[in-house]
């Protein structure tokens, strides 16, 4: 720090010198004007450099530090972004999902004399990051008849699906309605772009 003031001091005193040599020399004033707009800057210029090359330096020192940081530290940096990452892709997942069933189950409730429903997905799972999952499965549980207050609703007990299963058990009931059956499969089939079989509907 102090041989940068020397250096600042030592050039400054040089400018002057010569600024009044040349001065004397010129005799015209205007000349002279222009001598000494001249010689202030080369004295802004004496000052300016020592100190931006102090803090040229600086910055080397604080990039050099940041580039050698411990590998184990950025490998500790991937694993948080990483599980980070998957967090939000199983929150968007079980949000999306949510909002599935219950669009399919508003659909379903405009087939008549559904009093109520209730959906169940299985997504494939997903490859890319971002991507948008597929539908593999769905169960509905439907309920006939006029539609039901809050106290009369049963809630549906969770069922786990296994897909590809020649030995599911299907319930026979007498309140099953074919027709409705048939409209409910139409509806889900044609609006997710879904086969028949891949939809299984249990009347309650």
């Amino acid at each position: 720090m102090l041989d940068a003031l020397s250096d600042i001091v030592k050039n400054v005193a040089v400018i002057i010198l010569l600024t009044t040599f040349l001065d004397m020399l010129l005799p015209n004033s205007s000349m002279q004007r222009f001598v000494k707009v001249i010689m202030g800057l080369f004295v802004m210029v004496a000052v300016l450099t020592p100190i931006l090359n102090l803090f040229e330096t600086d910055f080397e020192l604080s990039a050099w530090q940041l580039v050698s940081l411990p590998e184990h530290k950025v490998e500790t940096v991937l694993a948080q972004g990483e599980q980070i990452i998957k967090l939000q892709e199983e929150q968007a997942l079980t949000e999306y999902k949510d909002r599935l069933e219950k669009q399919m189950e508003a659909l379903i409730k405009l087939v008549p004399n559904v009093a109520f429903v209730q959906c169940q997905t299985v997504l494939e799972p997903v490859e890319q990051i971002g991507a948008l999952a597929r539908i593999e499965k769905v169960m509905i549980w439907v309920t006939p008849g006029q539609e039901l207050s809050a106290q009369d609703i049963k809630p549906v007990e969770p069922v786990h699906i296994k897909i590809g299963s020649d030995n599911r058990e299907e319930s026979i009931d007498k309140k099953v309605d074919p027709v409705m059956k048939e409209k409910i499969h139409n509806i889900i089939a044609n609006y997710y772009n879904l086969e028949k079989e891949n939809i299984e509907i249990i009347f309650n």
